[in-house]
């Protein structure tokens, strides 16, 4: 009952701009967004069906590799992402940093910031940060900050010398926060779970060691990488003094704040 007059719950949404579809009343906007979204997730299905074949004819068939060298099509970058995380052979894995760099969207550079920081290959790691580094986005530090915060300890160095790369004076407090970092490590038990063990002495006594379980070591580890990028962006260095550091980049911001108050004022 609807401004004095019956209606039908179809006539009421319809009048209001709504249409039913896919179990749900929507606007127009909305099918629209949801069928680009379906349109697109199903050209990455495509794609990634796509490269699995031509990876799969990779060895014997010079063409397969020509064939993903030539794609350029953003809608690839999912596949691509996922290929690079699955591959275990290092030219392949180069073929496919190429193929993303080429690409060149915001999203193809997360892949290759995301792979620069994973990868377990040195190498790779070298070359995907030498295409980051020469791409010069704007904000492109912002990517390598939240590594230095993670719990392993090489991705917190490998961060920490791509940002030494990369020059930009905004890494310099989260780097002096990560001079420092402590690392959990979970190390077996001595026994194997469920396990007893009996010990005898040589004076004839018997001793009962139950398995004992994980344990967590914390570690408190300088990192050296840290401390090259940090000296690298400021210049000056004092060593892992977390407390030297902060104190020095609270009177270059001061420093920094009164020259542009006196700039203004002329």
């Amino acid at each position: 009952f609807v401004n004095g007059r019956w209606t039908t719950k179809q006539d009421y949404h319809q009048a209001e701009g709504y249409e039913f579809y896919k179990g749900r009343w929507r606007t127009s906007q909305e099918i629209e967004l949801v069928e680009t979204r379906s349109k697109r997730e199903l050209a990455e299905k495509a794609w990634l069906a796509k490269l699995v074949r031509l990876r799969s004819h990779l060895d014997g068939d010079k063409g397969a590799a020509d064939l993903i060298a030539a794609v350029k099509d953003p809608t690839a970058v999912p596949a691509l992402a996922t290929m690079l995380s699955r591959e275990r052979v290092r030219e392949v894995k180069m073929l496919y940093i190429d193929v993303l760099e080429k690409i060149g969207t915001g999203a193809a550079l997360q892949v290759l910031v995301r792979a620069s920081l994973s990868d377990s290959d040195e190498e790779v790691y070298h070359y995907c940060l030498d295409k980051i580094v020469r791409r010069q986005v704007p904000h492109l530090a912002a990517s390598f900050i939240g590594g230095l915060r993670d719990s392993s300890n090489p991705v917190v160095n490998r961060a920490a010398m791509a940002l030494g790369r990369i020059g930009d004076p905004v890494a310099i407090s989260p780097l002096i926060d990560a001079l420092v970092t402590v690392h959990q490590r979970t190390l077996p038990g001595r026994i194997s779970p469920d396990a007893t063990v009996a010990a005898f002495s040589a004076d004839g006594g018997t001793s009962i060691i139950q398995n004992e379980g994980p344990r967590v070591t914390v570690a408190r580890v300088q990192n050296q990488e840290v401390l090259a990028a940090l000296t690298k962006l400021s210049h000056t260095s004092f060593g892992y003094d977390q407390r030297a550091w902060r104190l020095w980049h609270d009177q270059e911001k001061r420093a920094r704040a009164e020259k542009e108050v006196v700039g203004s004022g002329q």
